[in-house]
């Protein structure tokens, strides 16, 4: 009974997991995407209507680089972000909409957690029904 109780617990865990937001890599620079990419965070959880994205736009005449959690209405044109400030201009976004996607990096990660929750998820179901 309290393997069976620890597979529900697994399998709901698992579940939150999936469900989470998606995660973006962040970061910001005036110099490149290499320099942003170099001092990047990974962590940013988007809200639903969010994907990641790779911003690229002037603000106050200066160069921008970054990648960030982006409204979807950013990600279909990306010329809303610029009428969206008055100051920013040259606005070029790129979506994607998988974990950590918006760098060439894999989401090794996310992957090697969601297999962990299957293989975890089927030992303890092995385990009930072989008792």
């Amino acid at each position: 009974m309290k393997l069976l109780l620890l597979a529900a617990l697994l399998l709901l865990a698992c579940s939150v997991f999936c469900a989470s937001g998606l995660k973006c890599n962040s970061c910001s620079s005036s110099i490149s995407f290499e320099d942003c990419i170099n001092q990047k965070t990974a962590g940013d959880h988007c809200d639903e209507d969010y994907k990641c994205g790779k911003n690229h736009y002037k603000y106050k005449g200066k160069d921008v680089y970054s990648l960030s959690c982006v409204s979807i209405v950013h990600c279909n044109n990306p010329s809303n972000m610029c009428r969206a400030n008055l100051q920013m201009s040259d606005c070029d976004v790129t979506c994607c909409d998988e974990d950590l996607c918006n760098t060439a990096s894999t989401p090794v990660v996310s992957v090697l957690v969601v297999l962990a929750c299957v293989q975890g998820t089927f030992i303890m179901v092995n385990a009930v029904f072989v008792q």
